[in-house]
């Protein structure tokens, strides 16, 4: 009983990621551009 309860966890947190992961996709196709760029300048800060 207790280790299905956990497993069933683990599955509603990696469907939770997934879904939260092709929202970000969906978001970042639609502004592409302008994410992309502003990504790339933190990434770059960041760096340096």
């Amino acid at each position: 009983m207790r280790a299905d309860y956990k497993r069933r966890i683990k599955t509603v947190m990696v469907y939770a990621m997934a879904v939260f992961v092709r929202n970000e996709h969906v978001l970042i196709g639609r502004s592409h551009s302008v994410r992309l760029s502003q990504y790339r300048k933190l990434k770059f800060h960041k760096v340096t």
